[in-house]
Order: structure tokens, then C-alpha cells, then sequence
């Protein structure tokens, strides 16, 4: 059997007297696509944040396609091919939507200091490839009639699209969805489960994500980890783990679930 891309172990976080995870462990194959779910402070996004390096976990480790995690920055992490979206839209809403798509790029140019200084014939042909990847980026995810519009004047749903549109322009293995389906209409959901469909097999992802639309996830997602106060409660999938008293009651609460 391949070794899993993605490899968290015993992983635990604390914030003074407070356990956000509590001996959290997962792995995810490569291709794979798994739900995180759980309810409100469950510590769902405190996964995401450890994983891209915004927090040090307490105790465990973590590593992906086999290199480790633990003690790396955020753009080293980037580097490795890791991006995420956030459950509030962070755009920059006065730039352009393609300008949005352009920025991730800046991480990526192999160009030196002089190159660009000096407009380099290696300059103009890595601009040519960065605005020809941000086009067919933008048509994809059928944003590119917006491009010249300022981001932050798309309506919700699209803006949605930009964030993931941005992600993928930092050429993830492993991409992370913070709550992509949050405030959507059913049509716009569904439109998304399509998009990721398609998004994963064009590109090759493995997609982490974090959702609270239960239809969503039990539709989209081929393995899921249930978390509740830190503890995960339930793993596999989802025709399972909809059935297991634990997240019964964790989601409707004890008398429910009874």
C-alpha cells in the first residue's frame, strides 16, 4: 500500500488551560477527498492551522508526501504544496479578480533579483506563463468575464470561487476548504460539488475539507472524521458514520440522540 500524502500522529494543542485537540490523528490518502466535521468549537480550523503553520501543536507530529511539518513556517509549508481557504473570505477586495489570482504567483518565480530588476528576456516569458495559468484558472472556475472587475464587488458565491481560484494558483498537492459551501443557495452548492469534482481530477488534489452543510459532505466526501471538544468520535464513511449514536448526539445532543 502507498504511504498516505498527509500524516498527523497523537497530534495535541493547547492554549493555556484550554485542549483544543486532544490526541488527534489522520491520515489521508492521495487523491482522497475527506470531510472534517464536528460541531461549533469542535477544533476543526485548529487543524487547518496547524497544518499550514499559523500554530504549533503542543505535542505530536505531522508530516506530508513523508517530510515533516513540525518547526516549518507558513510559505515553507506553501512551498511544499499545501494551500487553504478560510471560512471568511479574505480577498483583496480592491484588486482585480485576476490581480487576486496573479499574487499567489509571486511565491512561485525562480526569477533573481536582477532578472527582475533588469526585465530579462526570463522575466517577460515567466510573466507570459503566470498571466496564461491565471487566465485558464479564472475560465475554470468560470470567473474569467470577471476579471476585471474589483473582487470584492463579485456576489458571495463567486467570491467563494475566487478564494479557491487563488489557493490553486499556488499549485497545492493537498488543498484545505474551510466551510466552501457556507452561505450558498442549493444551486450554488451544488454547482461547487461539481467544480470540486472536476477540480480534483484535473489538477490531481487531495482535498481536506471543513463543512457544516451535512448534504454536502455525506455527498461529496469518501471518508469522514467526526470531531467533538478536541476528541475525534467517529472515522469513515459517511453511510457509517451518519448512523453512529456518537455524532448523533454530538450534533443534536444527548436526548436526541437517545
Amino acid at each position: 500500500m502507498q504511504p498516505p500524502l498527509l500524516s498527523i500522529k497523537a497530534v495535541q494543542m493547547t492554549f493555556g488551560g484550554l485542549m483544543a485537540l486532544n490526541n488527534f490523528s489522520l491520515e489521508v490518502a492521495a487523491g482522497e477527498l475527506h470531510g472534517l466535521i464536528g460541531p461549533n468549537g469542535a477544533g476543526k480550523t485548529t487543524v487547518f492551522n496547524i497544518l499550514t503553520g499559523f500554530y504549533r501543536p503542543t505535542e505530536g507530529e505531522l508530516s506530508f508526501a513523508g517530510t515533516a511539518l513540525n518547526g516549518l513556517s507558513p510559505p515553507a509549508i506553501s512551498r511544499l504544496g499545501i494551500a487553504r481557504t478560510f471560512q471568511n473570505i479574505r480577498l483583496f477586495e480592491e484588486l482585480s479578480v485576476l490581480e487576486n489570482v496573479l499574487v499567489p504567483f509571486q511565491g512561485r518565480s525562480r526569477l533573481s533579483f536582477w532578472q527582475a530588476i533588469l526585465r530579462t528576456p526570463g522575466f517577460w516569458r515567466e510573466e507570459r506563463w503566470v498571466r496564461d495559468r491565471a487566465w485558464e484558472l479564472l475560465t475554470r472556475l468560470d470567473l474569467a468575464h470577471h476579471a476585471m472587475e474589483p473582487a470584492g464587488s463579485l456576489p458571495y458565491g463567486q467570491q467563494r470561487r475566487l478564494e479557491i481560484a487563488r489557493a490553486l494558483a499556488a499549485a497545492p498537492r493537498l488543498l484545505l476548504l474551510d466551510e466552501p459551501a457556507a452561505g450558498l443557495n442549493p444551486q450554488e452548492t451544488a454547482a461547487l460539488m461539481a467544480l470540486l469534482q472536476d477540480l480534483r481530477r484535473h489538477y490531481g488534489l487531495t482535498i481536506l475539507l471543513i463543512e457544516h452543510n451535512m448534504k454536502f459532505v455525506m455527498h461529496i466526501c469518501e471518508r469522514l472524521t467526526v470531531l467533538d471538544h478536541g476528541l475525534i468520535i467517529a472515522q469513515g464513511a459517511p453511510a457509517e458514520v451518519r448512523r453512529d449514536p456518537r455524532v448523533i448526539r454530538a450534533y443534536l445532543g444527548a436526548d436526541a440522540g437517545a
